[in-house]
């Protein structure tokens, strides 16, 4: 009996300090964590100690967006720079997809910028939007994708989940673009 408790134990323990070297290890290598576990916290929170706006995959997926595009520089610079915009909670759309939202407080919201992250193709990819004069004004918000404007739509970026699906449907997987 003492012997198949011990042997309980010595799995246990094996699990245990498996778990903590494969941990481990993901950090050391540089592995971003799953975009899924920054839904509810703001983009600026750690997980596995990178923000999100640091994450590989966000910061590859959004310079992929804006590829080519005169004005890139600027542009990563906004959707990546931590800066002192105010942000919203990171929002997990019920198909997977993952939103982020910000403004300049200095704008009273009016200048706001998005990140939408999607898998397409097993790929993870980027469409940002970017809205000036939008909320109190007549203005539009530019969708990026794939290296250019692929639509623009009345009003800021959206904010809440349910406007973020009904502005955008399942874009970029499926259609949107008019």
């Amino acid at each position: 009996m003492n012997g198949l408790i011990g042997l309980k134990r010595s799995s246990v323990l094996v699990a245990i300090s498996f778990a903590a070297w494969a941990s481990a290890h993901a950090a050391e290598s540089g592995r971003p964590a799953a975009l899924a576990a920054y839904a509810g916290k703001y983009p600026f929170d750690l997980v596995n100690g990178v923000s999100f706006r640091e994450n590989k995959v966000v910061v590859a997926a959004v310079k992929a967006a804006v590829a080519g595009m005169s004005d890139r520089a600027e542009l990563i610079q906004l959707f990546l720079s931590p800066g002192q915009p105010v942000d919203t909670p990171i929002a997990l759309l019920s198909d997977g997809r993952i939103y982020s939202r910000s403004f300049d407080p200095a704008s009273g919201g009016e200048t706001n910028w998005a990140i939408l992250i999607t898998k397409e193709q097993g790929e993870d990819k980027a469409a940002l939007c970017l809205s000036d004069n939008a909320v109190y004004g007549d203005g539009f918000s530019d969708w990026y994708f794939d290296g250019y404007i692929a639509f623009s739509t009345k009003g800021p970026c959206p904010s809440e989940k349910e406007e973020i699906e009904k502005a955008i449907g399942q874009w970029p997987a499926g259609p949107r673009p008019n």
